[in-house]
């Protein structure tokens, strides 16, 4: 029921985001911010219209999103609710920081295929149907990249 965008494993316990330390062995951070949290809601809002996805209530949220995932959507199929998030943790910086802009068309994405993805789980294993969901997703995510 969310997005598969995985940041990797080292991301659990990341903190002091986008600081380089000056101690030998520390890290710098990355971590979304307030900039990046608008142009995703934006970009999502405006995937959301461009989809048709007009019957949806969809909330934005900024954080909500579990440890290791960048981003995620959350939906509720019978009422038609869905809150589409980006993470507000930090994650190493070898990682790369991936544009939010791409995290909402995954997300809209994700929401556009809900009602299927919702009537799959109760027939199929969960990890087919997450396969077969983000074949397609990845088609519509290429799809959004051209025309935007």
């Amino acid at each position: 029921m969310g997005s598969k965008q995985k940041v990797r494993s080292a991301v659990r316990g990341a903190d002091d985001a986008g600081r380089e330390g000056s101690r030998p062995g520390v890290t710098k951070h990355f971590r979304y911010t307030q900039d990046d949290f608008l142009r995703f809601r934006q970009e999502a809002r405006r995937c959301v219209e461009l989809l048709g996805l007009t019957e949806w209530a969809v909330d934005y949220d900024f954080g909500g999103v579990q440890d290791g995932w960048w981003a995620h959507c959350r939906w509720n199929v019978v009422g038609r609710r869905a809150t589409l998030a980006l993470t507000d943790k930090s994650w190493p910086a070898d990682v790369g920081k991936p544009d939010p802009i791409e995290h909402a068309w995954h997300e809209a994405a994700e929401l556009l295929i809900a009602p299927l993805n919702s009537m799959l789980r109760t027939q199929l294993a969960e990890e087919r149907v997450a396969e077969a969901t983000h074949q397609v997703i990845r088609r519509i995510e290429k799809l959004l990249a051209r025309v935007s």
